[in-house]
């Protein structure tokens, strides 16, 4: 019996050696044809086919996986470029789905479909396709872009009602959410304490000059498309970290949820994003009318007074920029923002024949 094992994978061997031989003949030929995209896709292969197996065998890892990349897509087409990153996300959202409807050792509760905030965003998609019927529509173009967003929410609100929903999910959603903003955060005091990288040069200097260095100063913008998103995340963020440096947990955990939104605020600051500074107000304000605590209150209120009071009626930190920029927000002889207020007038007066906006 021993020697007919032997025997067996002897000739397995013989088969395997010629096989693998010519495996590695034609992977050169057609490197020496093609370049070294032949090596290159091979090696992608070897990655993406094991991250394909854990979808598989755990949806979960799908909507971690698109969170972290989320956050990093940009930073990869900035850096890297040559193919359409962000679509990647709906690659992501697939894969999952595909993962949640064929995946044979767990049943997911589908009844999490039903819920009201599922039927919403079935409706708003609704009124998204009506709106090709619009006769205001100037661009079917444009309305392709637009469809993506709803389409998205779609795809992931309801997959993470109904494979992502413990406090064990929660906890790892803030986790991952805080840590790789503490990284933008880090990234955006590279790009103002020690410079720019050669591809966010060239961002600068191709197009984001224009609204991205204001009197010789530069606005970060991080791993974002532009510092308005760094700014309204890091503004999120804020929120988010110091609520929980409240919350019902151990010291230490308190301790660095509130070193996280010192840095969000500061994150926030650099970006010279006005308008993420009313994400910190209203958003402190919506914490207060949801908890009904009366020290979380006391303090959402304080931070709110004294920062609106030093920003409105004080000149305290004017040599510094991100001060100068937060406070002009305030300011309502700022030529900025008296131009918001002019555009504001001429969407109004739009909209008012309007109603379901331009298709």
């Amino acid at each position: 019996m021993r020697q007919l094992e032997i025997s067996s994978d002897k000739k397995v061997f013989s088969l395997l050696v010629p096989v693998l031989a010519l495996t590695a003949v034609g992977i050169g030929w057609l490197t020496a044809q093609l370049g070294f995209l032949v090596p290159g896709v091979l090696v992608s292969l070897l990655l993406v086919l094991p991250f394909l197996y854990s979808i598989f065998k755990e949806p979960k890892v799908g909507i971690i996986s698109l969170i972290v990349y989320g956050f990093i897509f940009n930073l990869l087409a900035r850096e890297i470029g040559h193919f359409p990153y962000i679509y990647v996300v709906e690659g992501f959202l697939a894969l999952t789905w595909l993962g949640a409807i064929f995946h044979t050792t767990k049943q997911y509760d589908w009844s999490y479909l039903n819920k009201e905030i599922c039927v919403l965003g079935f409706v708003w998609t609704l009124v998204y396709i009506l709106e090709l019927f619009n006769p205001a529509r100037s661009n079917i173009f444009g309305w392709m872009l637009d469809f993506r967003y709803p389409m998205l929410w779609v795809l992931l609100v309801p997959l993470c009602l109904m494979i992502f929903n413990t406090k064990k999910d929660l906890n790892l959603f803030l986790i991952l959410i805080i840590a790789m903003s503490l990284l933008a955060t880090l990234n955006g005091v590279k790009q103002i304490k020690f410079g720019l990288s050669q591809a966010e040069q060239t961002w600068l200097s191709t197009s984001g000059y224009m609204t991205h260095v204001i009197f010789g100063e530069l606005r970060a913008f991080s791993f974002y498309t532009d510092a308005s998103q760094f700014g309204a995340s890091q503004a999120h963020l804020f929120v988010v970290a110091l609520v929980l440096a409240f919350g019902p947990f151990k010291l230490w955990k308190r301790v660095l949820c509130g070193l996280a939104a010192l840095a969000f605020l500061y994150g926030e600051s650099i970006s010279g994003t006005r308008g993420a500074l009313f994400t910190i107000f209203i958003g402190l304000g919506v914490v207060v009318f949801i908890t009904k605590n009366f020290k979380i209150t006391v303090i959402a209120l304080t931070v709110v007074v004294m920062g609106f009071c030093f920003l409105k009626f004080t000149s305290i930190g004017q040599s510094h920029f991100e001060i100068r920029r937060m406070r002009s927000a305030l300011r309502p002889h700022d030529a900025s923002f008296n131009l918001r207020l002019t555009n504001q007038i001429r969407i109004e007066k739009y909209l008012s024949s309007h109603p379901f906006g331009g298709g």
